[in-house]
């Protein structure tokens, strides 16, 4: 009980959450950040991510997935953990990344041409959601040896409906998605930069 009324003590940063697509409801919940000291960690640690700790009754709900500071910094939920004592959970810990960009899933048909061959490509935007991309590997080109592609990986909302069939479009780029996955509380893809609107 003391841990808790320590923490709550500290407690003075209220988050907005999302709800999507794009209304944000106030003081969803209340906390302090931590330092996010963990440097054997993926590439984007540090500088994008941060710990929120906030006791149970002032903790995020597990409906948003995507909360504001009142800095208006947008971050994304990864990750839950749990404080506990003799007593029970005294303090509910999140990690936080930061989710500077907007990104547009899009859904892509191809109507067949009368001839077979080619068609009509028509796409439209499957959803619009707060994210986070960051250069993460080199892709080897599959026809010349020497060339090779920045790779990218895109973090999103958990839940959010993505497969290989979609592309997004990120700062008015397009990115083709080759792989998809849920890593904790988020969605992850590999992607690659586009380089013509074919």
């Amino acid at each position: 009980m003391r841990l808790e009324q320590a923490i709550a003590y500290h407690s003075d940063v209220f988050l907005e959450g999302l709800t999507p697509p794009d209304t944000w409801s106030e003081k969803v919940a209340k906390g302090n950040f931590l330092t996010f000291d963990r440097f054997i960690a993926d590439r984007p640690f540090v500088q994008k991510k941060r710990i929120f700790q906030a006791v149970p009754s002032q903790a995020i709900s597990s409906e948003f997935k995507v909360v504001k500071t009142p800095d208006g910094k947008v971050y994304l939920v990864t990750a839950t953990n749990y404080d506990l004592d003799g007593s029970g959970t005294y303090a509910n810990l999140y990690l936080l990344q930061e989710a500077s960009s907007i990104i547009q899933v899009i859904d892509i048909e191809v109507e067949a041409s009368a001839s077979g061959v080619g068609g009509i490509k028509t796409t439209t935007v499957a959803e619009t959601v707060y994210g986070d991309l960051d250069r993460g590997y080199n892709v080897r080109s599959s026809e010349f040896e020497q060339v090779s592609y920045t790779g990218f990986i895109v973090t999103l909302p958990g839940g959010t409906h993505i497969t290989t069939d979609n592309e997004l479009v990120i700062s008015d780029n397009t990115y083709d998605v080759t792989e998809v996955w849920d890593d904790l509380e988020v969605r992850k893809a590999r992607a690659t930069k586009r380089t013509s609107n074919a």
